[in-house]
């Protein structure tokens, strides 16, 4: 920004220069708008994914919350896993294949509950890959493809019953 300038191009057409504090204020409007924008037209148009991907992740329960507080309430929850599924649906462009979507559980898992190993890598569990292998087959279902048979089935771990403390 030249204080010579008259106006600053964007990709959004050209602003008035009011003062070097407004501009930059407007810009970051015009940016988290159409961020926002997008992120919720990029959401509507994929809702049949989405909603398939928050059944799966409550099927699997990766982190034990819906076991947990079924186990330790008797309630039954169910869209327990919605802001994690929206960020992976989000980063649908970053994998071209199961185990590139395996590891975007893994890190999306790890910044939602902070759950990184001592090198500060994303935690991978055996949750994830199940998760990431029903999603593959879910997004090739509404592609019209057959689903992948994947060559090792993966057995979860057996859950354990939470510590249940009455007060």
């Amino acid at each position: 920004m030249d204080d010579n300038e008259n106006s600053i191009s964007t990709d959004q057409g050209s602003l008035p220069k009011d003062s070097r504090d407004g501009i930059v204020k407007r810009m970051v409007e015009i940016r988290d708008h159409v961020d926002l924008q997008w992120i919720n037209d990029y959401l509507k148009n994929n809702d049949t994914f989405l909603n398939k991907i928050i059944q799966i992740l409550d099927e699997v329960d990766p982190e034990g919350i819906i076991y947990q507080t079924h186990y330790a309430t008797g309630w039954n929850i169910a869209g327990e896993y919605v802001p994690e599924a929206k960020t992976i649906l989000l980063r649908q462009s970053e994998w071209n294949s199961v185990v590139e979507l395996e590891k975007i559980i893994s890190e999306e898992f790890a910044w939602w509950f902070y759950s990184y190993n001592e090198d500060g890598t994303a935690y991978k569990s055996p949750y994830h890959t199940v998760a990431a292998q029903r999603m593959w087959n879910a997004w090739l279902e509404l592609e019209g493809k057959p689903p992948e048979i994947f060559s090792v089935e993966i057995k979860l771990p057996e859950r354990q019953p939470p510590i249940v403390i009455e007060v």
